[in-house]
Order: structure tokens, then C-alpha cells, then sequence
């Protein structure tokens, strides 16, 4: 976090009485358990996997994102939210695809790799 916006969270800065120290410790600047284990980084940081089934995750993306289309009236951004959800339910797709190869005999790596995501949190 950004030095000079963590001292005015803090109630530096010129700021009056500063942020509860909760909710500074969610925002990463100070507060909370100093010893506390942080997660892994995930992948996209160059990390391990961080816990939890990365499908799933993807799959409650799609009904927040088909919950925010059928509340939207921008024609303009819906379509863009559907070339994206489109994107992950071809991923899925494939994962699915993958996964039925595996069933018959077919192996592979792309699969092998996706299953052992989940349990890869170091």
C-alpha cells in the first residue's frame, strides 16, 4: 500500500481520528496478527495455488456476472460481460473435455495440471 494513503488511513495527513485497526489489517497496512501466515500469491503473482477449487470459484463468478447483466441497461458493457463469461464457460468446457479424456484412458497434462491446483496451497 501506498505510503502517504496508509498514513492518512492512519489518521495521519490531516486526517481526523483514522481507520479502525480491523479494517487497516484487511487493507494490509498494519493492525491484525503481525505473525499471521498470508496466503499464497496464486499463480497469476508467480506463487502456489491458493486454496479452494478454482472451478467453483469460476462458476460463482458466472452467476455474479449473469446476476449484474440481468441488472444492467448498458447494452455496451453486457456484451462485454458476455464475451468474458463466454471466455470462462469455454475454459470450463474444456476442463470438462479434459477431464472426460482422462475417463477413457487419454491423458492429459493440461488436466493433470488443473486437478492438483486445489490441493497445491503452499
Amino acid at each position: 500500500m501506498n505510503p502517504d494513503m496508509l498514513a492518512a488511513l492512519q489518521g495521519g495527513a490531516g486526517a481526523g481520528g483514522g481507520m479502525p485497526e480491523d479494517m487497516l489489517a484487511q487493507l494490509g497496512g498494519g493492525g491484525g496478527d503481525p505473525g499471521a501466515e498470508e496466503e499464497p500469491a496464486g499463480a497469476l503473482h508467480g506463487g502456489g495455488s491458493a486454496p479452494g477449487d478454482p472451478e467453483e470459484l469460476y462458476r460463482s463468478a458466472l452467476d455474479a456476472l449473469e446476476a449484474g447483466m440481468k441488472a444492467d441497461v448498458d447494452e455496451q458493457r453486457i456484451n462485454t460481460v458476455l464475451q468474458c463469461v463466454a471466455k470462462i464457460q469455454g475454459e470450463l468446457a474444456n476442463s470438462q473435455k479434459g477431464m472426460d479424456g482422462m475417463m477413457g484412458g487419454k491423458m492429459d497434462p493440461a488436466q493433470m495440471r488443473r486437478m492438483g491446483a486445489a490441493e497445491q496451497a503452499y
